[in-house]
């Protein structure tokens, strides 16, 4: 199997809004949960998805600060296939 997993990708370059409060936290999405990747070999089930942040709130220096968030989707295949997506989530602390 040469073929890595299909996933559609968010947008790579996302400006959010911080979260209210006062708070300089941005939050986070749950690319694990919320992605549907698929393999022409291995099962929706049985693929290995991974990000790099955490989902839920995170905390931001400040307006303008960026988040670099990178979702990763692996096959069964050997050697392995992956497919990626980079996303950088950019504060906007004005509310």
């Amino acid at each position: 199997d040469d073929d890595a997993p299909v996933v559609t990708c968010p947008a790579a370059t996302l400006t959010v809004n911080t979260n209210g409060g006062g708070t300089c936290e941005i939050t986070i999405p749950d690319y694990v949960a919320d992605l549907s990747p698929t393999d022409n070999c291995t099962l929706a089930g049985d693929l290995n998805e991974s990000q790099n942040v955490a989902a839920g709130p995170y905390s931001v220096a400040g307006d303008g600060s960026t988040v670099v968030v990178t979702y990763t989707v692996t096959d069964d295949a050997t050697p392995a296939n992956q497919t990626q997506c980079v996303v950088t989530r950019t504060a906007n602390g004005r509310e």
